[in-house]
């Protein structure tokens, strides 16, 4: 039987807010169920693997140059 983790418990360990770990689960980095009243839940095992694949996914952000304005 699975041990099920809220998202906020997923990021507590990873050190990240949870909108970072919902974002995680929509790109398809972390699995998640929907639980009956809408809640998502990541089975310990699917956050192991998160956690095994040695790095988190990261936000890649835009620098953008505005010319010096």
């Amino acid at each position: 039987m699975s041990t099920w983790l809220t998202v906020g418990q997923v990021a507590e360990a990873e050190q990240v807010s949870p909108r970072t770990v919902l974002r995680w689960i929509e790109a398809g980095h972390l699995r998640a169920r929907r639980q009956p009243g809408g809640r998502l839940r990541v089975a310990e095992e699917w956050y192991r693997e998160l956690v095994e694949r040695g790095s988190q996914p990261r936000r890649i952000l835009a620098v953008v140059d505005d010319g010096g304005e």
